[in-house]
């Protein structure tokens, strides 16, 4: 006799095959071998809750993550061509260099001789 599943298992399993389906780019069939849940039940998640739409959102929220950490990588690349040899880019990308200096910890105090 199959499991029956509680209401909150059955919300966690939708969500972790909504992961795997969105994500991960698991086929419905993949997806329903993973999670053991009926292959219908899957297919009708998908189209009731438009997950290929959210696989294709996913999709390009990636491609877009990726072109802005390369325009990063190549906006330092840039930063660290243009300064002398030997010296490193500021954290914050200008090239001024800040002069403030750190005070020295205090002294100990010398031990008084009894």
């Amino acid at each position: 006799m199959p499991h029956v599943h509680t209401k909150v298992e059955l919300e966690q399993l939708k969500e972790f095959a909504k992961i795997l389906y969105t994500r991960d780019r698991l086929t419905q069939q993949e997806v329903s071998a993973r999670t053991g849940v009926h292959f219908n039940t899957i297919n009708n998640w998908v189209a009731a809750g438009n997950w290929k739409k959210l696989q294709r959102n996913f999709n390009l929220e990636r491609e877009q993550q990726l072109a802005k950490m390369l325009d990063e990588l190549i906006e330092l690349n840039n930063d660290i061509g243009e300064k002398p040899k030997g010296k490193a880019p500021s954290a914050t990308g200008s090239s001024a260099t800040s002069k403030t200096s750190i005070p020295a910890p205090p002294r100990p105090m010398p031990s008084a001789i009894v």
